[in-house]
């Protein structure tokens, strides 16, 4: 699994921006959970901090705590 993108172009650009980030934040809502779009563009072993506005699959959670990355329900 990790994190997936709808076009080509987006991905490439999103992979420099991830690529010299200091810290990798993702802002997805609940929907985007366990949803496959076109093009992959990075682990979520790549990813510091997930933003959401409802908890995510318990699936999500217990692999961020596993790996002392964060998710944040706003």
């Amino acid at each position: 699994r990790g994190i997936t993108v709808d076009s080509q172009l987006n991905a490439v650009c999103l992979e420099i921006m991830l690529q010299h980030a200091r810290k990798r934040i993702i802002v997805a809502d609940h929907t985007k959970f366990n949803r496959v779009s076109y093009t992959f563009l990075a682990d979520l072993d790549s990813v510091d901090l997930i933003v959401t506005d409802r908890p995510p699959p318990a699936e999500y959670t217990h692999y961020f705590q596993q790996r002392k990355g964060r998710i944040v329900i706003a």
